[in-house]
């Protein structure tokens, strides 16, 4: 099964927040983030699952779109972590929705996201 790395960065997170819109302390603020749990500013959750988009690409191809997701927020992802997302399972059932289980762990091998997803195929070859 496919498996894509991304490395958290300043750059990757400050550009995530400026697309987005999400300029939350917690992601943009070290001296904010410092005063919380986290104790140091944390990427946001959704820069992992844009990569999820990007790997159910790579894996089912183009015409394919998810229909729904069950995501699990285990641990933060922090600047500097680099991330693997994986894909554990996939299934397909007799309507052609493939079933997907998909972890993304950072360099400690700590599962930060697991995400269950659905995916089928709007589209083939012959335009239908």
């Amino acid at each position: 099964m496919r498996s894509i790395k991304v490395l958290i960065t300043d750059e990757v997170v400050q550009k995530f927040a400026e697309i987005s819109g999400d300029k939350n302390l917690l992601h943009i603020d070290e001296s904010f983030a410092a005063k919380t749990p986290f104790k140091k500013r944390i990427a946001h959750g959704l820069v992992i699952l844009a990569k999820i988009s990007k790997i159910l690409t790579e894996e089912l191809g183009d015409g394919n779109v998810m229909i729904s997701e069950n995501v699990k927020y285990l641990k933060p992802a922090y600047i500097g972590d680099l991330i693997s997302v994986n894909i554990e399972k996939n299934k397909k059932d007799s309507r052609g929705v493939h079933e997907l289980l998909i972890t993304a762990v950072n360099q400690k091998n700590e599962k930060i996201l697991e995400c269950d997803v659905l995916c089928k195929n709007v589209y083939n070859k012959n335009g239908k």
